[in-house]
C-alpha cells in the first residue's frame, strides 16, 4: 500500500509508469500513472495538491476488452484507532 509513502515511488515499484499531468472535469490537475501486463491495463488520476495517494479515478481496460472506470469523490483520510485492527483476545 502506498499510504504514508512518496506516491511516485509507490507506485512506480509497483509497476506504474507516470504519464503526462491532465486537468479533470472541473479543472484541477492530475498526475497519470499507467500499468501494463499481460492482463490488460490500469490508469490512475490522483491530484496533484492530494495529501493522500488515493486516486480521484480509475479506468481497468482488460485484454478482452471490457472497460471499468472507477469515480472516487469525497474521500477523507481518517485516523482510526489501532485497536479496530487488533486480533480478538485469545485469537
Amino acid at each position: 500500500a502506498c499510504v504514508g509513502k512518496a506516491i511516485d515511488s509507490c507506485l512506480s515499484q509497483s509497476g506504474f509508469k507516470k504519464s503526462q499531468p491532465e486537468k479533470d472535469e472541473s479543472g484541477i490537475l492530475e498526475n497519470v500513472y499507467l500499468k501494463t501486463n499481460k492482463d490488460g491495463k490500469v490508469t490512475l488520476w490522483v491530484p496533484q495538491k492530494s495529501k493522500s495517494p488515493f486516486p480521484s479515478k480509475m479506468l481497468v481496460e482488460s485484454k478482452d476488452g471490457l472497460i471499468v472506470t472507477t469515480r472516487f469523490s469525497n474521500s477523507k483520510e481518517l485516523k482510526l484507532d489501532a485497536s479496530l485492527f487488533a486480533p480478538p483476545k485469545g485469537y
